[in-house]
């Protein structure tokens, strides 16, 4: 991935022309970045903007919080596709019984692996992940004639085992699917699992 430092003088010259005064920092203290200008106003650093405004959308800042000289840019080169969402069914109860059951769910969030990957690529698939989750769920409350909304959330973390204990009705039709999410980047398989399940009165269909 390209990466690099900031050469902030200059960068602060090019910006405010020549109202640029000086630059103010605290050593211990990354965040404290000051620019003085010859008008006598003291204004602050975006280097998130100037890494964009440099090198792309794609880029983003990172520093050591208590060092003022460890601000860098780095640019994801990493391409993304095949973006996919898979329901994986936990609980189908038609309706038409009576009372209730209670079951143990168990399914796996996070990634199975996170080498090559960073949170860029993560926001972007989850992102995409989202999209497509709200177009299944708009299908099925047109085919089905009600409101089916649902929502999961995914964190860019290790795989883990997630569990819950649930009391459903046998009366109505109640349908849990977990979200898996598969994607492509640069060549190889990732896989990603949502942190909750999610509900429908009808089944979904991917």
């Amino acid at each position: 991935m390209p990466s690099g430092g900031f050469d902030i003088e200059a960068m602060a010259i090019q910006e405010h022309g020549s109202n640029f005064k000086a630059l103010h920092k605290d050593m211990d203290n990354a965040y404290s970045w000051k620019v003085e200008l010859k008008n006598g106003a003291m204004v602050g650093i975006d280097f998130a903007a100037w890494a964009k405004k440099e090198h792309g959308p794609n880029a983003k800042v990172t520093c050591v919080k208590d060092k003022a000289m460890s601000w860098n840019w780095i640019v994801s080169d990493i391409t993304v596709g095949n973006v996919r969402i898979d329901l994986v069914p936990l609980i189908e109860i038609h309706g038409g019984g009576e009372g209730s059951i209670t079951k143990k769910l168990k399914w796996k969030s996070g990634y199975s692996t996170q080498v090559g990957l960073d949170v860029d690529v993560h926001a972007k698939v989850t992102s995409e992940a989202s999209a497509d989750l709200k177009a299944v769920t708009s299908k099925a409350s047109a085919e089905y004639g009600v409101a089916v909304h649902a929502h999961t959330s995914f964190n860019f973390e290790s795989e883990q085992v997630m569990e819950d204990e649930i009391t459903v009705s046998m009366a109505k039709p109640n349908y849990i699917y977990v979200v898996n999410v598969s994607f492509t980047a640069n060549g190889n398989d990732y896989q990603i699992g949502g942190r909750s399940y999610i509900q429908s009165p009808v089944p979904l269909d991917t």
